[in-house]
């Protein structure tokens, strides 16, 4: 049987989703990527797929590590080397994520946010942190019938998380934590009011389009 390659697949002006492994040193004072031997290996893939839209998934160390970042720099650098600008945004598969992907063109790369920084990657997730990844779940039952939603990878306080929905001008904020867990619910907060109410995530899509 022929084993294809990258050569035998039609990927012009199509968009395709390259799990890479860049995790490298890092110095942990400046920042810095030490060692480009991953960038270097990788280089061959990306440019046999020139004529395709191409979006990198990849990570960094893990959370709790000194070596953890974001990938900003990693972006910067894998461009550098290829000789030609890739695209960095700070997310995953968020509406910023999503709206970057669907605005590249034939021939950009884009680079995702270090997907690390997801519960699901966490294997030794607490009860506060798997409540991300039901928020993850709900956050695209309330996508799919039109309500904009984005869940928080940042590992903010919830001081910041709410302090961030503000500056994102959020009409609601939904608050998934231990509590909520335990009980099966979750906490809806009015960002105008002020008001909170306790709900079942399955009436959390109607309370939302009927305050509206």
């Amino acid at each position: 049987m022929e084993i294809g390659t990258i050569a035998s697949l039609p990927c012009e002006d199509r968009t395709v989703l390259l799990r890479l492994d860049l995790n490298s040193p890092i110095d942990p004072s400046s920042g810095a990527i030490l060692d480009d031997k991953r960038f270097r290996e990788h280089l061959p893939t990306i440019r046999a797929l020139s004529d395709a839209k191409v979006v990198i998934l990849t990570h960094q160390s893990r959370p709790g590590k000194k070596d953890y970042t974001t990938l900003a720099a990693h972006a910067e650098k894998l461009g550098a080397m290829l000789g030609r600008p890739v695209g960095y945004v700070d997310d995953v598969f968020g509406t910023c994520a999503r709206d970057a992907v669907a605005g590249m063109t034939a021939g950009d790369v884009l680079m995702l946010e270090n997907v690390r920084c997801m519960a699901e990657a966490d294997l030794s997730m607490k009860p506060g942190d798997a409540a991300k990844t039901q928020a993850v779940a709900l956050c695209d039952q309330l996508r799919k019938i039109g309500i904009r939603a984005e869940v928080d990878h940042a590992r903010r306080s919830l001081k910041a998380q709410f302090n961030y929905a503000d500056k994102l001008r959020a009409k609601y904020t939904v608050v998934i934590g231990d509590e909520e867990l335990s009980h099966g619910v979750v906490k809806l907060k009015d960002m105008r009011s002020g008001n909170e109410s306790v709900l079942a995530p399955s009436a959390l899509a109607q309370a939302i389009e009927s305050n509206d």
